[in-house]
């Protein structure tokens, strides 16, 4: 058996590039948030719509930050319970993040159904307990501040292209022991889909899987520089 590294999947809305929502000329979408919650059917938008953006940092290395509705519990958001990720059980309730994780991003891949599909993933992740945020100046020279709870460096960080996500290979299970109604699977209670999903990442990599990380013609990187806080 393989060693299976830190693990987490994440669950999000659906984009074709997730590097905002887009509009063409006569303001239809382009790119637009799908299959999320009632926020999402709402509005096209989300806080996971720049999942696959990768910025330049104040170090000049290029990173992806990650956002994934934790819920609410009343007035109070939810946290990441770090420690309850796969490999992580050695944390503390106090730890802030977990470090090198392996982040699995999936979404439904169509209304009118439960199926749940990989989108891409996320090596080397730091998950946070609490979200974080960063700051980003727009066209009209305005600063917007976007809130994350997943980061990575760019070059760990894979989106498969929208035709690769409707195979099977890629479905994520639902129901006892999977994925259920929380966003955020710890992946502990099905280790043999964990195993085979690693494995799967790993045959498309070495083979030479089409990444879509850079992939949308309106994304300029030396533009979209961030300031974390």
């Amino acid at each position: 058996m393989q060693k299976v590294p830190k693990v987490v999947i994440l669950r999000t809305g659906n984009m074709k590039f997730y590097k905002g929502v887009k509009l063409d000329v006569e303001k239809q979408f382009r790119d637009e948030l799908r299959f999320g919650g009632g926020y999402v059917a709402q509005h096209h938008d989300g806080g996971e719509a720049y999942n696959f953006a990768p910025w330049y940092g104040s170090e000049e290395e290029r990173l992806c930050l990650g956002f994934v509705e934790t819920m609410s519990s009343g007035d109070k958001r939810r946290r990441i319970l770090v420690e309850n990720i796969l490999g992580c059980e050695q944390l503390r309730p106090s730890d802030p993040a977990a470090e090198d994780v392996l982040v699995v991003w999936c979404a439904r891949i169509e209304e009118a159904t439960e199926s749940v599909r990989v989108m891409g993933w996320y090596h080397h992740a730091t998950v946070f307990r609490e979200y974080q945020e960063y700051s980003v100046m727009d066209e009209n020279g305005e600063v917007q501040t976007f809130e994350y709870n997943v980061s990575a460096p760019a070059s760990g960080c894979v989106l498969l292209p929208v035709k690769e996500r409707f195979a099977y290979r890629w479905r994520v299970p639902r129901g006892k022991h999977n994925l259920g109604r929380s966003n955020i699977w710890y992946a502990r209670e099905n280790p043999a889909f964990v195993e085979q999903l690693v494995h799967q990442i790993e045959e498309y990599e070495k083979y030479g899987g089409e990444n879509w990380l850079d992939v949308d013609a309106d994304w300029d990187v030396v533009k979209n520089t961030i300031s974390i806080e």
